[in-house]
């Protein structure tokens, strides 16, 4: 469950990884619920052409609050989620490039694992990288006890990650004993690689339901909207809906719904419990 963060710590979760370009862009993720919140009241309770009434002031001023309330759900419930998941794939990224670079060094012989390690770092990015350069550090002129504290400490950064947990184990023992047994780390790595591909479809699978939910709910707001140019409904509209009392409870409904409605997908989209591969 993503815990309750605050700007700094999500702007270095955002800045974890990749440069600036790439790093999660905050206004986006409350801007856009904010402008379907009030979008939504703005389609349902104000005619075409607003402000023809005190009411339709009223009602104008009202869609800035809800559009205040999606901005809080997006700055709240939306943004960290979308943080948080873009490190944890960037993270994953980088120690699967880890492991296959390192593997594909080990294949030689005349390499310890030391130097391959220093190699590699290299290679990575990110906190990753900043967390490898200070194992490398630790096993410099390190004895066997120091040697399996560093490692230790270097997994248990991504104990989340069972394969890659036994790769840095096996790093260990080859470490140790001088040699390293090729086939057990190729295994590994290839069930990683295996393990970064469920996952792309995973979150292919899960982009693609909810865009097929927002087409739903914008061919109802686009029907809902479409009445407004109607000379003969649009005229009524704000007699028997908007300026309604009727009206407004039924959107205060439909609001409720979709507060829900919006809620679950969240939970459901960023729900990534069955990722984790923990020990």
């Amino acid at each position: 469950m993503t815990k309750n963060y605050n700007l700094t710590e999500l702007r270095a979760l955002s800045s974890a990884y990749g440069k600036k370009e790439k790093q999660v862009k905050f206004s986006k993720f409350i801007a856009m619920p904010a402008i379907i919140s009030s979008g939504l009241c703005y389609v349902y309770l104000t005619p075409i052409f607003p402000l023809k009434s005190k009411k339709d002031v009223i009602l104008l001023l009202l869609g800035v609050f809800f559009g205040a309330l999606g901005a809080f759900f997006g700055w709240k419930r939306i943004l960290p989620q979308i943080v948080e998941r873009e490190y944890q794939r960037n993270q994953f990224v980088e120690k699967n490039r880890f492991v296959n670079t390192l593997t594909q060094l080990m294949a030689d012989k005349q390499r310890s694992v030391w130097s391959s390690l220093c190699a590699v770092s290299k290679r990575v990015d990110g906190q990753f990288k900043e967390d490898l350069e200070i194992l490398i550090s630790r096993l410099r002129n390190a004895d066997e006890k120091e040697a399996r504290a560093s490692f230790a400490a270097f997994a248990s950064r991504y104990e989340d990650d069972v394969f890659f947990s036994q790769y840095v184990d096996e790093l260990c023992t080859a470490h140790l004993e001088g040699r390293g047994n090729l086939g057990t780390l190729q295994g590994l790595k290839d069930n990683h690689n295996l393990i970064k591909l469920k996952q792309e479809e995973f979150y292919s699978q899960k982009a693609s339901y909810v865009f097929s939910s927002f087409v739903a709910f914008g061919i109802i707001t686009g029907i809902v909207l479409s009445l407004h140019t109607l000379p003969s409904i649009g005229e009524a509209y704000p007699k028997i809906f908007s300026h309604n009392i009727v009206g407004w409870v039924d959107f205060g409904l439909y609001y409720l719904i979709m507060i829900w409605v919006f809620n679950r997908l969240a939970m459901g989209y960023f729900d990534d419990s069955v990722l984790q591969m923990k020990k």
